[in-house]
C-alpha cells in the first residue's frame, strides 16, 4: 500500500513517500540494513558536533533483546508494533561533553538523527514507525540510564504488511489520507506570534 504525499511544490520522493505505518510483515530486515540505518543517523547535524544521539537496538531475530525494548512500551504501542522486524530506543545526553554544560539542543539534533534514519530506511524500501508512548520508568531501570543520558523515543523498522490483518482501531487509521498544514499555514513572523 503506497500513502504518496500529494505536495504542493515538488519535494524530494524520499521524504514524499515516508510514513509510518502499523501494519508489518514476517520478512525479515538484515543486520547490514539496520547498521546502514543506525549510521545513517549518526551522520545529522548536532550542535558543535556533539553527537548526543545513543542507540539502543535488537532484531527480532535476538528474541531476549528484542522483547525487551517492546516490554517498554504502552500496551496499545505493543499491539502492533511487535510485528517489526527491529526496534530501536533513541536516547540523549543531556549536557556537552566538553564542559558538562546542559545542552539545549540535544533533542533538537535527537530529531535530525531519527529523521535521517527514517529516510535512510525508506531509501531501503524499509518502514518505520516513530513512538512516544513508553513506560519511562521501564527504560531508566532496565537501560539503566543515568544522568546526563535520557530516553527520548523508540523507532520500529520492518517491511510493509497488510492494514487488513490489523485490528482496529488500527486497521483503519492506516487506510486514513495523510494530511498536513502548509507550510504558509505554519509560517509568522517577528511581529506576529505563531498560529494555534
Amino acid at each position: 500500500m503506497s500513502k504518496v504525499a500529494e505536495t504542493e511544490f515538488p519535494v524530494h520522493e524520499l521524504i514524499k513517500s515516508r510514513w509510518s505505518p502499523r501494519a508489518y510483515t514476517d520478512e525479515p530486515i538484515t543486520q547490514d540494513e539496520l547498521y546502514t540505518i543506525l549510521e545513517a543517523g549518526t551522520w545529522a547535524p548536532s550542535s558543535m558536533n556533539d553527537q548526543p544521539w545513543r542507540f539502543s537496538w535488537a532484531l527480532k531475530s535476538n528474541k531476549e533483546a528484542f522483547d525487551t525494548h517492546m516490554d517498554a512500551l504502552l500496551q496499545g504501542n505493543k499491539a502492533w508494533a511487535k510485528h517489526a522486524s527491529a526496534i530501536v530506543l533513541i536516547a540523549a545526553r543531556n549536557t556537552f561533553k566538553a564542559n558538562n554544560v546542559k545542552n539545549p539542543s540535544a533533542k533538537h539534533d535527537i530529531g535530525m538523527a531519527t529523521q535521517n534514519m527514517l529516510l535512510q530506511a525508506q531509501a531501503l524500501d524499509i518502514y518505520c514507525h516513530v513512538i512516544a508512548g513508553y513506560d519511562r520508568e521501564y527504560v531508566d531501570s532496565t537501560f539503566a540510564l543515568e544522568s546526563p543520558f535520557e530516553p527520548v523515543t523508540f523507532v520500529v523498522f520492518g517491511r510493509l504488511g497488510d492494514p487488513a490483518l490489523l485490528e482496529e482501531p488500527f486497521a483503519s487509521r492506516e487506510l486514513q489520507a495523510r494530511e498536513r498544514m502548509s507550510f504558509q499555514e505554519l509560517s509568522f513572523t517577528p511581529n506576529h506570534n505563531p498560529k494555534v
